[in-house]
């Protein structure tokens, strides 16, 4: 819901969506784009075991982790995070995500266009 005083949705109400590579992840979009310039978010839950395909993208990207624990390749490092933990991306670098079985991480990535 969008009204002149902000935006207001709880998780659960927010669109969900999927990606072609992406077993055992669930994902939101808990912020979508033209809500704040140049910014959306979204929600990602991953089931272990999971691992994402490497991607990169044309914008900066944030990962802010609160629950569970994974691994983050960035530009050919493969880094454990904990929650809470927080994973800077610049635009461009190859990255993906990884969790292990039996583990669950969430963590909300926020994008600047």
């Amino acid at each position: 819901m969008t009204v002149n005083t902000g935006y207001f949705k709880s998780f659960e109400q927010c669109d969900s969506y999927t990606q072609e590579d992406a077993a055992g992840l669930f994902f939101r979009k808990v912020l979508p784009e033209g809500i704040v310039p140049d910014v959306d978010m979204g929600l990602v839950t991953g089931h272990g075991p999971t691992h994402k395909f490497a991607g990169a993208h044309a914008w900066d990207q944030v990962y802010l982790v609160f629950a569970g624990k994974g691994y983050i390749h960035l530009a050919g490092q493969r880094i454990r995070i904990d929650r809470p933990g927080i994973v800077v991306i610049p635009k461009g670098t190859q990255h993906s995500m990884e969790v292990d079985a039996g583990e669950v991480m969430q963590y909300v990535y926020v994008n600047r266009r």
